[in-house]
């Protein structure tokens, strides 16, 4: 079972492909590309957390695209931004919605801002976490021990930071070719390989 981030997939945006160069001839092929390179690795019994702007359409259409998807889903909740449009009346009980994925689990909503306890170590063997937010932010918990930061709406426009990713989907495109959620660990790879821009001498 795997932990798998991701942001700003916008579903049913057709706007979207212009404003972020997504080479697709339509939002249809857009759609149905991103969510084969979704099913294509995220399993069934895997997590996914959806960092926000999952699609700008209503709550049926989003209920479709959830049966659709594999894993887990996990998605963080804004009352403000493009997500508002499904989750108006759509949450249940202790954060669950009454959508399901293709894997029968319920969609599952979280608070605007999520801590990953332990997702890696330090050298001294301390825990470190990684803090979810569909913004960026400068400074997150435990930053100056180690810690991580996941965001994504800047759609890898968002200078890069030490200890910081872009998890959205332009990002994953830049980084492996493939509009699709990336995996914890390779997140946890690209943060810590990436040292800051050179310095000009």
């Amino acid at each position: 079972m795997c932990i798998w981030l991701t942001s700003d997939t916008h579903f049913g945006h057709p706007n979207i492909l212009q404003y972020c160069n997504r080479s697709f001839l339509n939002i249809f092929d857009h759609d149905e590309a991103l969510i084969a390179a979704w099913n294509k690795h995220v399993a069934k019994t895997d997590t996914v957390y959806h960092l926000g702007d999952f699609t700008l359409s209503g709550a049926r259409d989003a209920m479709t695209l959830f049966s659709r998807l594999n894993g887990r889903i996990r998605v963080l909740g804004y009352p403000w931004h493009h997500d508002k449009r499904w989750l108006s009346g759509s949450t249940g009980v202790n954060g669950f919605t009454s959508f399901f994925s293709a894997s029968g689990e319920r969609v599952w909503i979280d608070p605007p801002m999520v801590v990953l306890e332990d997702v890696a170590t330090n050298d001294d063997g301390r825990g470190v976490p990684m803090t979810l937010c569909h913004y960026s932010m400068s400074q997150w918990d435990r930053g100056h021990y180690g810690g991580m930061s996941a965001h994504g709406h800047s759609h890898g426009n968002e200078p890069r930071i030490p200890g910081r990713l872009d998890v959205g989907v332009d990002s994953a495109f830049a980084y492996t070719g493939e509009y699709r959620p990336l995996r914890l660990e390779e997140c946890i790879t690209l943060i810590r390989s990436w040292k800051g821009e050179p310095q000009d001498e």
